[in-house]
């Protein structure tokens, strides 16, 4: 099912929503794209690991979630992104 997304600087894209379970085969390709993402991460240094208990007590981490994209080459694309609804504006 293809749903439009409009977001709120007005930008229109379209995203497919499933709840079919892949198949085997796609399941397969789903796994290399995010093992490719994840290395790509640590090439790239995206973040740091740190000690859960470093974090200040008034503070939470933010949640990520794996985004997933079939491209219409068949090429399928992973990304980890950030749930940045939950982010506070810096006070700088």
């Amino acid at each position: 099912m293809w749903q439009k997304i409009i977001q709120a600087d007005g930008l229109v894209s379209q995203i497919y929503i499933t709840t079919e379970t892949p198949s085997t085969e796609k399941r397969q390709s789903w796994r290399v794209a995010i093992r490719k993402e994840f290395k790509d991460m640590i090439r790239q240094g995206v973040w740091d690991v740190i000690e859960r208990s470093s974090i200040p007590e008034a503070r939470r981490l933010l949640g990520s979630k794996w985004v997933f994209k079939e491209k219409r080459d068949g090429r399928f694309r992973a990304r980890l992104v950030c749930l940045g609804y939950s982010q506070i504006p810096s006070r700088l």
